[in-house]
């Protein structure tokens, strides 16, 4: 059909992006994958129109997490500091979701599942010391990554550094932010990720 060869993916149970990355593949070979069944098995029952824009939709649902699975993933950087960042990050995504609803029932389902359980784990990431110090201390994003500034005071009152607050002068380091591979730009992720660290500019140059 001139297109590149692929293989299908199969997921594993412990790693939940393959799951991910089986059900991207599936999407991408559609139109092969969908040929070759009906000639091998015909009676092999098809996925309906609304089963393959479920997911589809999945997949746009789950790739803001699997971007951020491999940011946190990587071992060339230090990725700590962009933790708290990153957790608001998805729970903002999601809730974007819930505001603008799907029209399908388990997609909703999974939606609002997401955003219980992203609050149930990290609702309260901004209390967790170690991390909320080294969001502030980072040269990036500082107090500006925390939704609750008073959880930024408390945190630099606790650990006594004016740095964390942005009263001395930092050098600007952008290098290698978005790396970690995966998922490549344009995703929901990258898109908030790189509008959170503008933003942050005042808070870097203070």
């Amino acid at each position: 059909m001139g297109q590149v060869q692929l293989r299908m993916k199969q997921d594993v149970a412990t790693r939940w992006n393959s799951t991910y990355y089986m059900l991207q593949r599936v999407i991408e070979i559609k139109e092969p994958l969908v040929s070759t069944l009906a000639l091998i098995n015909p009676l092999l029952p098809a996925l309906t129109p609304e089963e393959w824009d479920i997911t589809k939709e999945v997949c746009d649902i789950l790739k803001p997490f699997e971007e951020v699975t491999v940011e946190m993933s990587s071992e060339s950087f230090v990725t700590g500091s962009k933790a708290i960042l990153m957790a608001r990050g998805l729970q903002r995504i999601v809730a974007h979701r819930q505001r603008n609803p799907s029209i399908h029932e388990p997609v909703k389902g999974m939606v609002n599942f997401l955003a219980a359980d992203l609050e149930k784990r990290f609702g309260q990431v901004e209390r967790v010391r170690v991390l909320a110090e080294t969001t502030l201390l980072g040269p990036r994003f500082k107090k500006h990554a925390f939704v609750n500034e008073r959880n930024a005071e408390e945190t630099v009152k606790s650990g006594g550094s004016s740095n964390a607050c942005g009263k001395t002068k930092i050098t600007q380091h952008r290098g290698g932010g978005g790396g970690g591979g995966g998922g490549g730009g344009g995703g929901g992720w990258h898109t908030y990720y790189h509008r959170q660290e503008e933003q942050a500019q005042p808070f870097q140059n203070a």
